[in-house]
């Protein structure tokens, strides 16, 4: 599995502690995003900060499908209990929070809130590196 933090590749094969440690790190940071990917079609993904919540994102690469966390507020014990469970291939992280399919045609260019959002971090913080 690759885990990656801000579009930063972390870890190829992240043990428990460390993603535990990285996604704790994560909650000072505003507006932060982590991927936990098994491959390019097969992946979990969250965005958010400790003030407003997390949201979870979820795509099941077999079936092409995309879903989301309905829980609103999420904190970041919440995040680190799915993506540890995504990380041991333990089922329960489908069953454990609620999710619904996200509907990619309701955005106008197919991609996910999460996704852009996460987008628009990764490229503002190049351009804050570029300046």
């Amino acid at each position: 599995m690759i885990f990656e933090v801000g579009g930063k590749r972390m870890a190829d094969r992240p043990t428990e502690a460390y993603l535990r440690n990285t996604l704790r790190k994560m909650e000072s940071d505003d507006n932060s995003f982590a991927i936990l990917s098994m491959d390019d079609n097969d992946y979990i993904q969250t965005a958010g900060d400790s003030q407003n919540g997390y949201v979870l994102e979820w795509c099941d690469g077999e079936a092409r499908k995309h879903y989301y966390c309905a829980e609103d507020h999420l904190t970041i014990e919440d995040v680190i209990h799915v993506f540890t469970l995504y990380l041991q291939r333990n089922e329960n992280w489908k069953s454990d929070v609620i999710w619904d399919p996200l509907d990619l045609r309701n955005n106008s260019q197919g991609y996910s809130t999460t996704f852009m959002v996460a987008g628009g971090v990764f490229l503002l913080t190049i351009l804050w590196l570029l300046i």
